[in-house]
């Protein structure tokens, strides 16, 4: 099972609610971790095309990816300027200066609101989620999410539309796996497009240093970036 399962929701009445909108914290692993027990279980029942496994079910390699962000010490603040996601701070925080925090935001934040918008949550939910005060980078709802980043939250629709229109198709169920996972593939697998974010390629998320190259005699001046600190020579 994925890092901290059995600590995570098992039911949508379960996360917090504000003015009767769903309101979760993807900044707290925990809660993070939530939102993909909910959209596999919600799931679960249009995936019988997937095989017998309880675990054929495709949305399990993102919980399983974020606890190794998690223990690989990837969701803390990497500036080291707060206790955020450190042991000896507060270890189910995820920094939002954590580029592997922002990244991996569109591959739970983002598919909840939609699974949310598609009705799997039930019907008339809505969802909110919380923000740390004073950061305004992220979307917080479907509307916002869908305003900012269509091309991905037209995937994850598609996604889930595809489940329900898969699930009362007279097609052989090889057929429904090969679409289903090809419109699935098509959300966390679009990460590339995800590195274009102007919030995830943000300097104050990576770590830059110009060196200085000679190439047939010629200076030029290459930048190399990561998400850990550089260390120097």
């Amino acid at each position: 099972m994925p890092l901290m399962w059995a600590q995570t929701w098992g039911q949508v009445t379960d996360l917090p609610t504000q003015n009767g909108i769903l309101n979760p914290d993807p900044w707290n692993v925990l809660h993070r971790m939530s939102l993909y027990r909910l959209m596999i279980s919600a799931t679960d029942s249009y995936m019988g095309c997937m095989g017998t496994n309880a675990t054929d079910n495709p949305i399990w390699g993102l919980p399983l990816q974020l606890g190794w962000m998690k223990t690989s010490g990837r969701l803390a603040d990497p500036t080291s300027t707060t206790t955020c996601g450190l042991q000896t701070g507060d270890p189910m925080c995820i920094s939002t200066q954590s580029w592997w925090g922002c990244v991996n935001y569109f591959t739970s934040a983002l598919p909840f609101l939609s699974a949310a918008k598609q009705g799997f949550m039930g019907e008339g939910v809505q969802v909110q989620m919380q923000v740390p005060e004073g950061v305004t980078d992220f979307c917080t709802t479907y509307t916002d999410c869908a305003a900012l980043y269509p091309d991905v939250m037209a995937k994850w629709d598609a996604f889930f539309e595809g489940l329900k229109s898969a699930k009362d198709s007279p097609l052989p169920d090889n057929e429904k796996k090969d679409y289903l996972l090809g419109i699935y593939w098509a959300c966390p697998n679009g990460f590339n497009s995800y590195l274009s974010y102007v919030q995830c390629q943000k300097e104050s998320l990576l770590f830059c240093r110009d060196v200085i190259c000679t190439e047939l005699g010629e200076l030029s001046r290459v930048r190399f970036c990561s998400t850990f600190p550089l260390q120097s020579k």
